[in-house]
């Protein structure tokens, strides 16, 4: 955990003044940014304004824990909206260009790996939990308890199984079931 993770706690906690403190610290340096890599003051406020919108889904998901600096965090959000961006307006052959000038001066490579790692991490928690609660809610127990480490009895009990034959071929069809899931697309 970073240290900078006090403010997705405090986004959580629904801090009046987090967003403030974010916008105060980070969003002149992100639109600089965004205006030297293409983008006009008004797509640059836009992109920041969306950055923060994912920013506020990210932390609110229980499991989303900040391990880089905020400011990486936010560089590669940004970063890849202004991408996107540009690709909604059929800019791609400027977004080659600017991306192979943009190569992250200011931002050094190992912070930006650790961001995209979290951003990663984010979207592989968000589709487990999308994927689990798809399960019944049996299924969603079994597993949890399973992964809690509970013993074969402790699950039987809580779950009404007669047998370990059924808690068995029970718990392989949930994971079955959660892999095709989490897989599916």
């Amino acid at each position: 955990m970073h240290q900078e993770h006090q403010f997705i706690e405090r986004i959580r906690q629904n801090d009046p003044t987090v967003m403030s403190d974010i916008y105060k610290k980070y969003a002149e340096k992100a639109k600089k940014w965004l205006i030297k890599n293409g983008c006009n003051k008004e797509e640059a406020k836009d992109i920041f304004q969306d950055t923060i919108f994912t920013l506020l889904r990210t932390a609110a998901q229980p499991t989303f824990v900040l391990t880089c600096p905020m400011g990486g965090f936010l560089f590669v959000i940004y970063s890849r909206l202004r991408v996107n961006a540009f690709r909604k307006k059929n800019r791609d052959e400027r977004v080659r260009e600017k991306q192979q000038d943009v190569f992250i001066e200011e931002i050094p490579y190992d912070m930006m790996v650790e961001a995209e790692l979290a951003m990663e991490k984010a979207k592989y928690f968000e589709k487990m939990q999308t994927s689990m609660h798809q399960l019944s809610d049996t299924c969603q127990k079994l597993l949890e308890m399973d992964l809690q480490g509970k013993t074969t009895e402790e699950i039987m009990a809580t779950l009404h199984f007669n047998s370990e034959n059924t808690l068995y071929r029970r718990r392989n069809a949930c994971k079955q079931r959660l892999h095709d899931l989490f897989f599916k697309e």
